[in-house]
């Protein structure tokens, strides 16, 4: 060291430095791969935004086009066209556009809305054409003009010839997806079975004979055509509305409802009071249109997802009486491999590819002979794990399908419960309210004699009140417009790939869902594009849509709505008990004041 003129600490002193200098080198370096790894990732989330963007736009446009397809409304209205009834033909041409505009804002964006007339007069000579029709159009105008063409003549009994307006008007070339039929009829067909009068009864004023209530009281019309003229229009999925103005057709309105009412299809006969004014008669036609194009739409949601969970099912006895964790006798011991998934993104292709991360342990567990309860599609059995004293649930499906017990069903119920928990934790970044959390799921084998045996779902036991919220299709429950919130939130995040439906469980702590997606990953609750058009169909943004930004569906329709619910109306408020003078009251005063006398009021 002394013949090289360097002493020791010299020495040291510039090996320090070198170090230094290859540690801050390395630092340097280390800092410039994890700036360059922080800005893949900037750049991989800045692409997968777009891309989800640009996925969510298509999603959204293939919604339009099918949108166009739902959002259809056939409109028919069958007009008692005899000679007091001009008041209300001259309301119908006087708000038959505002209907229109009506209808159209109910259904929302791609909504399109027909109108189709039928004017019936009765049997009688002197009465001209009848009926006299319009067939469907899409021009409202038309329908306003054919109306203003009509001239109320004609009528000399009491009664009309209400079955062939009717005939007539199911017999129009209906094809939209919401068909709203409208009877607006003072008195009833002829026939003892639609009034009270006998053959040959009529109305006097003092000694004066004024009218007959019916000269053909025996029509054969009032039987079987009667029954399957009211089932045709059921069948034909037409909702089916009676404006009453008295009283007098109280009886052929109950005749009509006991052939068309089907509580299997959800179909009522509707009867709703009118006057003879123009905004009474827009009332009552906006009333019945929000009842019945909510119940049409609530129909059409529920026909898009047309039960795939079908054929022969077990019958297991379910045990009433509260869990016993404490004994726990009776219950058959068992080893068996939990599988556990875990989801970082929205990758569809990793779950298609079977590329999940996933871990397995293996656990001694207790099962209870018999299931707890059941639910639309499966039986739940308690089960303890012994290895981490943990009480759980094992789900068996109740289809005797062998495919109900396969891996890739019983997986992609597993994955559905890890997908929901990935979105409901992004969900929590944004919305300010209690977090959402869905327990975790696991994909339980039996391991017999060292082989595997069959599989079952099991996830963490949940104490406590369960509540449905929403399903997979069509039903949305009171105070559930945070679950639907995240439903729509899933679809919008996932660029319109998947959404989480089935919103069920204990407070927030959630079970159970199901994903509808365009690949076939997710279990036998995957509805796919018909998941996503019967939830939009009957969901209504709320204030924590708004919140969240997220984009108004095409499918989506603009119902008045309280607390969650369509406000429709009382329908069953008018009189029927009015006496025979009075029955065509209303139409005659208003002739009067319009100084269209003098009034024939037969």
């Amino acid at each position: 060291v002394e013949a090289g003129g360097l002493d020791h600490q010299a020495l040291l002193a510039r090996l320090a430095a070198m170090e230094d200098k290859v540690a801050k080198a390395e630092q340097g370096k280390r800092a410039a791969e994890d700036k360059q790894r922080l800005a893949e990732k900037k750049q991989n989330s800045l692409e997968n935004k777009l891309d989800s963007q640009l996925a969510l736009k298509s999603s959204m446009e293939e919604s339009s086009h099918r949108a166009k397809m739902f959002k259809t409304v056939d409109v028919c209205f069958v007009i008692d066209c005899t000679q007091s009834m001009q008041p209300f033909i001259d309301s119908a041409k006087a708000k038959i556009v505002d209907i229109g505009e009506i209808v159209l804002q109910m259904m929302g964006f791609g909504g399109s809305v027909r109108f189709g007339i039928v004017a019936y007069r009765d049997v009688d000579v002197g009465c001209g054409d009848h009926p006299v029709v319009l067939p469907f159009t899409d021009n409202v105008l038309d329908a306003r003009a054919f109306l203003g063409a009509l001239e109320a003549k004609g009528g000399g009994d009491w009664c009309e010839d209400v079955l062939s307006g009717l005939d007539a008007a199911v017999n129009l070339e209906w094809k939209s997806k919401v068909r709203l039929l409208y009877l607006i009829s003072q008195t009833p067909n002829h026939g003892s079975r639609f009034h009270s009068y006998a053959a040959g009864e009529a109305h006097y004023v003092g000694p004066v004979k004024v009218f007959t209530f019916d000269d053909f009281v025996d029509t054969n019309k009032q039987g079987l055509h009667t029954d399957n003229l009211m089932e045709l229009i059921r069948k034909k999925e037409i909702w089916f509305h009676c404006l009453e103005i008295s009283g007098a057709t109280a009886q052929m309105f109950e005749v009509f409802a006991s052939k068309y009412d089907d509580k299997n299809s959800g179909f009522f006969l509707k009867v709703l009071p009118m006057k003879a004014s123009a905004d009474s008669f827009l009332s009552a036609v906006r009333n019945a249109s929000w009842s019945s194009i909510e119940s049409s739409v609530q129909r059409l949601s529920a026909l898009t997802c047309a039960a795939e969970f079908q054929g022969p099912m077990m019958n297991i006895e379910i045990d009433m009486r509260p869990i016993d964790w404490a004994k726990m006798e009776g219950w058959i011991s068992m080893i068996v491999d939990l599988v556990t998934y875990q989801v970082t993104d929205t990758s569809i292709k990793k779950a298609v590819e079977d590329r999940l991360p996933k871990s397995t342990v293996q656990h001694k567990v207790r099962v209870a002979p018999r299931p707890f309860n059941k639910g639309a599609m499966r039986y739940a059995y308690a089960m303890f794990d012994d290895t981490t004293e943990s009480q759980l649930v094992a789900k068996l499906y109740a289809s005797k399908k062998g495919k109900y017990r396969s891996v890739e069903v019983l997986r992609g119920d597993v994955w559905t419960q890890a997908f929901a928990q990935y979105f409901a934790t992004q969900f929590n970044k944004r919305y300010d309210g209690k977090p959402l959390q869905f327990v975790q799921a696991q994909l339980m084998t039996q391991v017999k004699d060292g082989k595997p045996g069959a599989m079952m779902c099991v996830e963490p036991f949940i104490p406590g009140e369960y509540k449905k919220q929403t399903n997979n299709h069509n039903y949305v429950g009171n105070n559930s417009e945070i679950a639907q919130a995240f439903s729509h939130f899933t679809h919008d995040y996932s660029g319109g790939q998947m959404m989480v439906t089935d919103i069920q469980g204990v407070c927030n702590t959630l079970t159970d869902p199901q994903i509808h997606c365009k690949h076939n990953v997710f279990g036998c609750g995957n509805l796919g594009t018909n998941g996503f058009d019967a939830f939009f169909m009957v969901h209504e943004c709320g204030k924590v849509c708004k919140d969240l930004k997220l984009k108004e569906n095409p499918l989506q329709v603009h119902l008045p709505r309280e607390n969650g619910k369509a406000s429709s109306p009382d329908f069953e408020g008018a009189s029927r008990h009015l006496s025979a003078w009075a029955i065509r009251k209303s139409a005659k005063e208003a002739l009067q004041k319009r100084k269209r006398g003098p009034v024939w009021i037969a």
